[in-house]
């Protein structure tokens, strides 16, 4: 099968600062969806995982209910201090805000 390279510069790149894990996309034309498709792989990510659950230990401490805990780890997973975003633009990585609202 022969993959087709995207012409345009519209991948993305996260990187979560805490694990050093960084997950990229090129495969659409759509930047947004490149977005998507790499926070979705971030999470996917078995390292990436391990310390989800670490971390939801560490806090559970400090929680009531397991609706608190969800809500508390998906503040932290969207949090901008705990990622970074790159874009392609001039074929160079450039860091923007993080955003998933158009």
């Amino acid at each position: 099968m022969v993959k087709i390279r995207i012409k345009i510069e519209s991948g993305a790149r996260i990187k979560h600062k805490a694990t050093g894990i960084t997950a990229e996309s090129r495969e659409q034309r759509s930047q947004y969806a490149n977005k998507k498709i790499a926070f979705t792989r971030l999470c996917n990510d078995k390292k990436f995982q391990i310390w989800l659950k670490i971390e939801a230990q560490r806090r559970m401490h400090m929680l009531d209910t397991e609706q608190e805990i969800k809500l508390k780890i998906d503040k932290s997973l969207s949090d901008p201090q705990n990622l970074k975003v790159e874009t392609k633009e001039n074929s160079k990585w450039v860091v923007v805000p993080w955003n998933f609202i158009k």
